[in-house]
Order: structure tokens, then sequence, then C-alpha cells
């Protein structure tokens, strides 16, 4: 014969309920960031990613329909920074607070970024700064896999051409 075990029974509710709100706080939409502050972000992302030589972690902020004025496609870039960081023994981005022109989807950030760090096998680069404009857009991207998002990230840039030409860096 079974017996009544009522703390069995409110021990069930309030493990449903802690279930229940943590779905809740999983499933809300996240807070609102400014798309300004999100492309900051985005450009500081990269710039970490860069710094410990994630070719993958650069490569999640560029997107697919990336073209620029020189001609590279989102693979030709991915290989001009993996064999450019592939040279590098260390790296150091320091990106400037961009200035953000927001149309719509659409997005130009200007700002001065400053490369500096050593080569591998020709030892300490000279610090060097230039001023970069960076195209973005709005993507749909996933949230924990199926929730419907938006990302933004870059469509090509103006001005890093500039590095090309830094003293042995790409080659």
């Amino acid at each position: 014969m079974a017996t009544y075990r009522p703390r069995a029974k409110w021990t069930l509710v309030l493990a449903s309920a802690v279930v229940l709100a943590g779905l809740v706080l999983l499933l809300r939409p996240p807070a609102q960031i400014p798309d300004d502050q999100q492309i900051t972000q985005v450009l500081s992302d990269a710039a970490r990613a860069a710094e410990s030589h994630s070719v993958k972690g650069i490569m999640a902020h560029v997107s697919g329909d990336y073209r620029d004025a020189i001609g590279l496609d989102r693979g030709r870039l991915q290989l001009l920074i993996s064999r450019g960081l592939s040279s590098m023994d260390s790296l150091r981005v320091d990106v400037a607070t961009p200035q953000v022109i927001l149309k719509g989807d659409r997005a130009t950030a200007e700002t001065t970024v400053t490369i500096s760090g050593s080569l591998k096998d020709a030892g300490p680069l000279s610090p060097r700064t230039h001023a970069l404009r960076f195209y973005l857009a709005r993507e749909p991207a996933k949230r924990l896999l199926v929730l419907p998002s938006s990302v933004w990230r870059v469509t090509g840039v103006e001005g890093f051409q500039a590095f090309l030409d830094f003293e042995d860096l790409f080659r």
C-alpha cells in the first residue's frame, strides 16, 4: 500500500519550477546591445583572436560574402591570415574605438589599427599604425544551435593592404 509523502510532492514541484525558470532564462532573447557596440566588439574579438594566433577565431567574424578592393575573397583572406600568423612569434593588435556609420543591416566602421610583434626568424618589428575602413553586414545566426539570431560580420576592408608591406610579415 502506497503512503502519501507530501515532502516528495513539494520537492517535485520545486524541481519543476527551477527547470521551468531555467528554460525561460535560456530561451529569452538576449539583452539588445546597440549595433555600434556590437561592431566594436566584433573588431576587438578579431584582434584578440589574431593575438592568440587563432585563424578560426578571426574568420568567425568574416562573412562568407567577403570581397575587398584587391580581389581577396574569404578563402584567400584566410590563407593570407594563416600564412602571416604562422610567421609571427608574437603579435599585438590595438584597435582604436571605431566611428560606426549604420545603414540598416549594413555598416561602415572607420578606425586605426596598430600592429607590433616579432617574427620567428627576424626578431622584433617596429609598430605600424594605419587607418582602416571595415564594411560589415548583419547576418543570420543561431543562438544555442537552434534559436534564430543575428551577428555582424566583416564583408570587406579598405586600408589593410598597407600592412602587407610590413617588413617580411607575410612572406
